[in-house]
């Protein structure tokens, strides 16, 4: 960028900012999706990343969020330095190296936890690690990164908590694995895959 601040720009992700503006009385973007931002210091105009719940104010420092429409968690997970967040209540909030906020768009509640930072910025070497993370979450990183659309047919099955480390695999290795984690098989045609409960124990997944 025209500050030599760096984005990294995740699938199915947009950044757009004035470009005439940008560096002069602001240093502002507005992103849909996920991005990994390293951000130059500058006191003088913060550097401020708008969404659509609130806005992430920083004067320099590394963190990675991820705002995708359609999505029931906004997550911004701070790698190096400060944030400030602002526009979720009358209070700022300010986020310490290898802290996360994750803010719930339907209860409106927002949480600060300790964070394994390496896993929430994996994507950016082609890699897929998740640590305890829900299986419809998983599922809706893939959808992105492969272009394909999941349905976890037994609902329950959402909120199954599973842990995988994938790098430069294949989409049916990904698939493979998360069968063997979860005990779902599953039915692969085209874009559309389907995971289900087999009544058949032997039945064999359709790839």
């Amino acid at each position: 960028m025209a500050d030599k601040s760096e984005v990294w720009v995740n699938n199915l992700s947009v950044i757009n900012y004035d470009k005439d503006e940008f560096n002069k009385k602001t240093r502002k973007v507005y992103l849909d999706g996920q991005a990994y931002f390293q951000i130059t210091k500058n006191r003088r105009i913060p550097f401020i990343v708008q969404l659509d719940d609130f806005h992430i104010k920083v004067t320099g420092t590394a963190f990675d969020v991820k705002s995708y429409k359609g999505e029931d968690e906004v997550v911004v997970t701070l790698k190096s330095g400060k944030v400030e967040l602002a526009g979720i209540s009358a209070a700022h909030i300010e986020l310490n190296m290898g802290e996360q906020f994750v803010f719930n768009r339907i209860s409106k509640v927002g949480i600060i936890r300790n964070a394994e930072v390496s896993n929430f910025i994996a994507w950016r070497t082609g890699q897929l690690k998740y640590d305890h993370a829900s299986l419809r979450s998983v599922a809706n990183a893939l959808e992105r990164w492969f272009d394909v659309d999941i349905e976890i047919e037994d609902k329950s099955m959402n909120d199954f908590i599973l842990t995988l480390n994938q790098k430069d695999n294949s989409l049916r290795d990904v698939l493979n694995a998360i069968s063997y984690i979860t005990g779902l098989n599953y039915r692969h045609r085209g874009r559309k895959i389907g995971f289900y409960k087999a009544s058949d124990p032997n039945l064999e997944n359709n790839k």
